[in-house]
């Protein structure tokens, strides 16, 4: 199995080479940045998934496009993963293909690549879940109830009753 680095060019990871176990053996959403360029290099089937572009479109992108609407921020993090080299992490919004925001924990560390070149690895969390969740117990807290309602049609929803 061999991972596409570039768009255009045979820049693929071979089995072995650490970026490409790291990205294919990752459950959560992950891609790997050309560090110099700022150009999606690769994507594992999550982050696809998750974000809602083929490997096509996203190797055309850069992270600022998936994240229009926080560019200092990004930048910053960007700047701190290069910087530090290590694991680092924020918490960004992913806008997807269809125009949804995902909140996400963002990981990142800068990786070499085979031509010489440095790829940043993101890993994303998908933090929708948690957030409901914070935001239910933070309902709960302040005295409000947690009701099942049936709807019409058999259908069920939760709604937060004071």
């Amino acid at each position: 199995m061999s991972i596409p680095w570039g768009h255009g060019m045979d820049l693929s990871a071979p089995v072995g080479h650490p970026a490409a176990e790291l990205l294919a053996e990752n459950f959560d959403p992950a891609v790997l940045i050309d560090a110099g360029s700022g150009r999606f290099l690769a994507a594992n089937g999550a982050a696809r998934e998750l974000l809602g572009f083929s490997s096509e479109e996203l190797a055309d992108m850069t992270p600022a496009d998936i994240h229009p609407h926080e560019i200092a921020r990004l930048e910053g993090f960007m700047a701190n993963v290069r910087r530090e080299g290590r694991w680092s992490s924020d918490e960004l919004s992913c806008r997807t293909r269809d125009g949804r925001t995902v909140p996400a924990l963002l990981r990142a560390r800068m990786m070499g690549r085979e031509d010489g070149g440095d790829a940043v690895l993101i890993v994303i969390r998908d933090q929708r879940e948690r957030q409901l969740a914070a935001l239910g117990l933070g309902q709960l807290a302040a005295g409000e109830t947690l009701l099942h309602r049936d709807e019409p049609g058999g259908h069920g929803s939760l709604e937060f009753d004071s």
